[in-house]
C-alpha cells in the first residue's frame, strides 16, 4: 500500500478484511479513498462490496446434505492466510454440525492453491478414508484438481463421489462432468468497486457497504449419495 501511494494513486481496493491495522491508519491519515472486497462484513468498521462467503458455502452444503450425503472431506486453502477461505469452511462445518454431521480433522487437508495439489490431496483423502462421498474445495481449482484425479483413479464422478468448488472460474462449465460451485459475482465486484472508487475520488457520498449475491450453480459433478442409490 505505501508503494501504491508514493506511486500517486488515488483510490485503493483491498481484497478480503485480513489487513495490518497500520494498513488503514495509513489510507485514512493520507485521505485515499479505499474499501476491502470479495467479502461482505456487515460489522466490520470499513467500507465494503462483497458477498457472504460463509453463507454461499453454508447452502452449497445443504444441498449435498440433501442429496443423502453423509461422510465428507475437505479440500482447502490456508484459511489462516485467506479470511475468504475461513468463511467457507465455516459455513461447510456449520451446515454440518447443525444437522449432526461432523468431519473428523484427518478429513481435511490444507494445500496450496494449484490444480496439482488438489490432486494430490484428492488421492490422499479417497484411498486412506474410501467412504467420503462428497468432497468439498474451497476454491475451483483444487476442485479440477479433484476431478482429474478421481478420473486417473478410476473414481466415478458424481457416482462414487460428488466433487463441489467454489468461484465458477469460466473453465468449470466445460469439464466432464461439469463443476457444480458457487457463482462469485467477480464481474460485478468490479464494476461496483469502481464505480465507489471514482465516486469517492470526486467528492461524492455513497454507501459505506454493498452486498452482493453468491448464487449456487449445479451441474453434473454431484449426485445422490451411494447409500441413497442403493437404497433405491
Amino acid at each position: 500500500v505505501r508503494a501504491m501511494i508514493e506511486r500517486g494513486v488515488e483510490g485503493i481496493a483491498l481484497v478480503g478484511h485480513q489487513h495490518l491495522p497500520e494498513v488503514y491508519r495509513l489510507l485514512e491519515a493520507r485521505k485515499i479513498p479505499y474499501l476491502n472486497t470479495y467479502e461482505f462484513d456487515g460489522q466490520n468498521p470499513h467500507p465494503c462490496i462483497g458477498f457472504n462467503n460463509r453463507q454461499a458455502a453454508y447452502e452449497l452444503t445443504r444441498y449435498l446434505v440433501e442429496l443423502g450425503h453423509r461422510n465428507f472431506g475437505i479440500v482447502t486453502t490456508s484459511p489462516a492466510q485467506v479470511d475468504r477461505v475461513a468463511s467457507r469452511i465455516r459455513g461447510i462445518t456449520d451446515c454440518l454440525r447443525e444437522r449432526g454431521i461432523s468431519v473428523p480433522p484427518d478429513h481435511v487437508l490444507e494445500v496450496k492453491h494449484i490444480v496439482g495439489d488438489g490432486r494430490t490431496a484428492t488421492r490422499a483423502l479417497l484411498t486412506e478414508h474410501p467412504d467420503i462421498t462428497a468432497l468439498c474445495c474451497t476454491v475451483d481449482s483444487l476442485a479440477i484438481g479433484a476431478l482429474c484425479e478421481c478420473r486417473a483413479l478410476g473414481i466415478r464422478v458424481p457416482d462414487d463421489v460428488s466433487v463441489t468448488g467454489f468461484d465458477d472460474l469460466e473453465i468449470v462449465s466445460h469439464l466432464d462432468p461439469g463443476l457444480t460451485t458457487v457463482h462469485a459475482p467477480a464481474d460485478q465486484i468490479g464494476v461496483r468497486v469502481a464505480e465507489f472508487l471514482l465516486g469517492r475520488i470526486q467528492g461524492k457520498l455513497g454507501p459505506m457497504k454493498t452486498e452482493l449475491q453468491a448464487n449456487v450453480i449445479i451441474r453434473k459433478s454431484t449426485g445422490r449419495a451411494k447409500a441413497i442409490k442403493r437404497a433405491e
